[in-house]
């Protein structure tokens, strides 16, 4: 990780990814992320692929994000973020930045017009198009407390094992059950994909395994600290489940497999302190 200051101030934070899997780009590839600052606060992430052009990055963000293109931007579901691919230093790179509405060509800012015009009379905000399966059942369970706000905050709030402390932006939803609380923060992390951190309160860790088992129709026994593994009717797809005990705190680690390559989402669930469980989950394999 690198550091970048002008006169003093935090200008950029570079970190150096080496033989990185992107999987909704279908690569592996060497990157650089950007996450560049202003006055203090992280305002643009530059995703950038030194070895593809231009052309090639924008075919294969192409095929996963096509859906979510309004001329040359690539929106989330709210319209919040925006992505653009663009040449940066000479790289082919993918920028990620809250929209500025105003700023938008008029025929772009028309298309969001006409395509939010049937969402006037939604009572919640939808922040990203993909719902994992344990969000599913939450949403199904448990009521919506507080609604989506976006906050600017650091990667080690949610992990602080991580070699890395560098800004981000969390989606924050608030769901409520008597007393019991989850707290979902979807972090933008990679520029591409978020990454999913739920915290629980005034519930059991095992009750919390038993909910993402259940959300992911997985047959692990979560009892059983031995470690598991799932083959389905496919050979080369399977699951794995691995618990252990780090400073009197339980952690189970699951994560799926194609052909031997991590396929799926990847899920961490964690004890944390004051009796918190923590479920982080990376979308689509990437940890």
């Amino acid at each position: 990780m690198e550091k970048v200051y002008n006169r003093g101030n935090l200008q950029e934070i570079i970190i150096y990814q080496y033989d990185q899997t992107f999987y909704d780009l279908l690569i592996k590839d060497d990157a650089i992320q950007r996450f560049v600052m202003e006055d203090d606060v992280y305002v643009l992430n530059i995703l950038q692929f030194a070895s593809l052009t231009l052309e090639t990055l924008q075919s294969k963000f192409d095929k996963h994000y096509n859906n979510k293109r309004i001329e040359n931007y690539y929106f989330d579901a709210g319209f919040e973020y925006q992505r653009t691919l663009e040449l940066v230093d000479e790289t082919a790179s993918l920028l990620y930045q809250q929209t500025v509405f105003d700023e938008l060509p008029d025929a772009v800012q028309q298309q969001i017009k006409q395509k939010k015009q049937p969402e006037e009379n939604t009572d919640s905000i939808i922040v990203q198009e993909y719902i994992n399966p344990l969000e599913k059942l939450i949403r199904n369970t448990f009521k919506m407390c507080e609604e989506t706000t976006i906050i600017q905050v650091n990667l080690k709030q949610f992990d602080s094992t991580s070699e890395y402390d560098y800004p981000t932006s969390s989606h924050k939803t608030v769901f409520c059950n008597e007393d019991k609380i989850i707290t979902l923060d979807y972090l933008i992390e990679e520029g591409v994909d978020g990454f999913y951190y739920f915290t629980f309160s005034n519930m059991s860790f095992i009750n919390v395994a038993q909910m993402v088992s259940k959300s992911y129709n997985l047959a692990f026994d979560m009892n059983n600290q031995e470690f598991q593994k799932i083959v389905d009717k496919d050979p080369k797809s399977y699951d794995t489940m691995e618990q252990q005990t780090r400073n009197g705190k339980r952690i189970i680690e699951i994560k799926s497999y194609y052909d031997w390559n991590l396929a799926g989402d990847y899920i961490k669930i964690s004890q944390k302190e004051n009796g918190l469980i923590q479920v982080h989950i990376a979308f689509n394999g990437m940890i």
